[in-house]
């Protein structure tokens, strides 16, 4: 049906969550009985981290670790970072992951640019520092949607990078 399928994993490696997206279309689906408390992650290469990135998809995460990947400034230190899906803008997978993992002391929240991603990351915000264990943990919440002018979502300023070095135009976005 050319869709991905993104599996998120719990703490010890065990599958909990899936979800579908189409490849030709807009087509989204959670798989039946996944938790969304375990969501689709890409970690660093080697060893742990001190920063996790969330967004609202895992094509927008893959899409910031790919400006990372090729922004010189970044020196090879793209595969470094935690690039964690929320599947939306609940603060759940986030905090389940903050709780299995702590080592990481930064958080970027990277959802969209618009009135949902905005709300959702005060929300995440609040919900940090009101649990007792992450409010004394978190060193630093930045708050980082792409530029208003690159698009709502990192996949759009992605496909606007890619359409301006290539010469075209920006094409929609396939999700």
């Amino acid at each position: 049906y050319h869709n991905c399928v993104f599996v998120g994993r719990d703490a010890s490696g065990s599958a909990r969550f899936a979800c579908l997206r189409s490849t030709q279309g807009n087509f989204k689906q959670d798989v039946a009985g996944s938790d969304k408390r375990f969501n689709f992650c890409f970690e660093p290469k080697e060893g742990t981290c001190v920063t996790v990135a969330a967004f609202e998809s895992p094509i927008d995460a893959l899409s910031l670790a790919t400006l990372w990947k090729n922004d010189p400034d970044m020196k090879g230190e793209w595969d470094s970072t935690n690039y964690l899906s929320l599947s939306g803008t609940s603060p759940k997978a986030l905090l389940q992951y903050l709780h299995d993992r702590p080592a990481v002391q930064h958080v970027y929240l990277c959802l969209d640019n618009d009135e949902a991603g905005l709300r959702g990351m005060e929300k995440i915000s609040k919900a940090i520092e009101n649990d007792p264990v992450l409010h004394e943990r978190i060193q630093k919440i930045h708050v980082q949607p792409p530029p208003k002018k690159c698009g709502k979502d990192y996949n759009k300023m992605l496909e606007n990078l890619l359409a301006e070095t290539m010469g075209g135009h920006p094409q929609p976005a396939r999700r």
